[in-house]
């Protein structure tokens, strides 16, 4: 497959990124555990018979090395899902156990409210020693004793019961959330708990991460003191904290498939990186050490809102893309999201069945597969004054060329992040959004300027500018108002939205992966031949569409 055309993007890393991927697919299919020793013995045959067969027989080679490497992937899910297997035919039992803290979903900031959490088991009762280094879902409640924060980084006492989760979730709860708990890797969930004790994060560092991401959602709400949904939706776009978002504006976003807005991903990091690059090139910083400290203000910036897998993804792709410039490899966009979604699988093979990675790469892989080409296309098609010589045209023949290619430009991206985002929208939020393409137009231009108007506002607020402070932060807030009633003027329209989904669970990621495959059939192949026209991922779309949906 030639991934060179029409664009200059080659991504050699795909052939050990799809075979790596089809195997932690098929082991996390498996209704039952796979064997790790015949794996691995498989992993080592295919190597030797790839190893003796690559100069007679090339194609038996490769297909030899997409099996070693298929293996492989199911080898690391194995032992990276670490199942134990006598567990399963044990009933819930009560147990005390001694956590520390991975992620946060609701905090209890007072007694007697409930926390929900993902913390991983560092001290058990002899009987249950087994269970130390197990990841596990927490559901408690705040006893008198305990302390209100159990932010990441925290060591908890907590006593509940404990129950092993299935495999794979039944039917009825394909969609649900113990389907999230079993496909991020959780064995375990203890329900019905009572913490006994929270002893906040031992290191000064930690300590120091919190209360700055503390300092700075108190001063994205500086002013906004009336409004208390506008404030809770800036902080969640600035810094990703999404509990602040109210259930109403949640709602509206979701079934007008703009969810994505609130998530810390590449919008984000395309504001940050922007205004950290321009800064540090005025600044006269040399190529290579500006990528450097531009991953590392990046990086903390993920660590302080708590490493979210999206943000994770977001800044891995930046890091790649930018290294691969700054060292003047055969670098571009393409190889660059293909060396992060490696990264992000060799770190957890299980990040391959979240809606977040599914629609992060997925959408990225659209926008420069289809979606770039697409512009291209179009602008060469509406091209107006083309018969003038370049320098016969005026300045307002420029701009309004300009004007026109950006145009172009937006609506064949928001195209084709709107092909993958209708059947994200159905596979995971169950909704189907025909006008999602009109609310992202409208949406996205708006959320650059409430992220940069956030980020404004950290900077006059570290700056000591108060008075500068509240203007941006209500700038922001106004921003957010008019996205918020435009979604609602367009969501009045007749079929906005309907609530629907797949017959089967894995209908909505066979569909991506399918129109997917046609972007990469026709992107190898220049857009050009009998079968590769543009119009091919929509009509993949469509039929994936109309042969799965069910409308609730």
């Amino acid at each position: 497959m030639q991934l060179d055309r029409p664009m200059g993007h080659r991504a050699p890393l795909l052939w050990l990124v799809l075979p790596m991927a089809l195997g932690i697919g098929a082991a996390h299919a498996s209704p039952t555990a796979l064997p790790v020793g015949g794996i691995a013995a498989v992993a080592l045959i295919a190597i030797g018979v790839a190893v003796g067969l690559q100069r007679r027989h090339g194609s038996a080679a490769l297909a030899a090395m997409g099996l070693a490497l298929a293996a492989a992937g199911a080898l690391h899910h194995e032992n990276h899902r670490a199942r134990l297997s006598d567990w399963n035919r044990l009933p819930p039992r009560e147990a005390e156990l001694v956590l520390q803290v991975e992620r946060t979903f609701q905090g209890g900031a007072a007694r007697g409210e409930r926390v929900s959490l993902i913390g991983r088991v560092t001290a058990a009762p002899p009987h249950l020693v087994d269970l130390v280094g197990q990841s596990l879902f927490v559901s408690a409640r705040c006893a008198a004793e305990a302390a209100p924060s159990t932010s990441r980084g925290s060591t908890i006492t907590v006593r509940g019961q404990l129950e092993p989760l299935p495999r794979h979730p039944p039917a009825e709860d394909a969609d649900g959330f113990l389907a999230y708990l079993t496909d991020r890797g959780l064995n375990f969930r203890l329900g019905r708990g009572r913490l006994i004790e929270v002893e906040p994060p031992t290191s000064a560092y930690a300590r120091w991460r919190e209360a700055t991401l503390n300092a700075l959602c108190a001063r994205l709400v500086v002013g906004l003191e009336a409004h208390p949904d506008l404030a809770g939706a800036l902080t969640a776009m600035v810094l990703g904290q999404r509990h602040g978002i109210g259930d109403e504006a949640k709602d509206l976003f979701m079934r007008s498939g703009t969810l994505h807005l609130f998530a810390i991903s590449g919008l984000h990091f395309a504001v940050i990186a922007l205004g950290v690059t321009s800064t540090l090139r005025l600044l006269r910083v040399p190529r290579l050490p500006a990528v450097l400290l531009s991953a590392l203000l990046l990086g903390f910036y993920v660590d302080l809102i708590g490493r979210p897998p999206s943000a994770m993804r977001a800044w891995l792709m930046v890091v790649c893309v930018q290294l691969a410039r700054a060292t003047r490899a055969p670098g571009n966009p393409l190889a660059g999201i293909t060396a992060s979604a490696l990264l992000v699988l060799l770190v957890d093979p299980l990040e391959l069945f979240s809606a977040g990675f599914q629609m992060s790469y997925g959408i990225v892989l659209a926008l420069l597969l289809y979606g770039l080409p697409m512009a291209e296309r179009l602008k060469q098609h509406f091209r107006p004054w083309r018969a003038l010589p370049e320098s016969d045209l005026t300045r307002n023949h420029r701009r309004w060329r300009a004007g026109l290619d950006q145009t172009l430009t937006s609506v064949a991206l928001a195209w084709a992040a709107s092909l993958m985002g209708m059947l994200a929208g159905v596979a995971f939020f169950g909704w189907l959004s025909p006008l999602a393409l009109l609310a992202n137009l409208m949406l996205i231009p708006l959320a650059f300027a409430v992220i940069r108007c956030g980020f404004i506002a950290l900077l006059c607020a570290a700056l000591g500018l108060t008075g500068w402070v509240m203007l941006f932060n209500h700038a922001a807030a106004l921003v957010l108002s008019v996205m918020q009633g435009v979604l609602a003027l367009v969501m009045r329209l007749p079929g906005s939205a309907w609530p629907a989904g797949f017959w089967h669970p894995m209908w909505g990621s066979l569909a991506m992966t399918l129109v997917l495959l046609s972007m990469f059939w026709g992107y190898g192949r220049g857009w050009s031949g009998r079968w590769t026209r543009p119009w091919l991922p929509p009509v993949v779309a469509t039929v994936m569409l109309v042969s799965g949906l069910r409308f609730a």
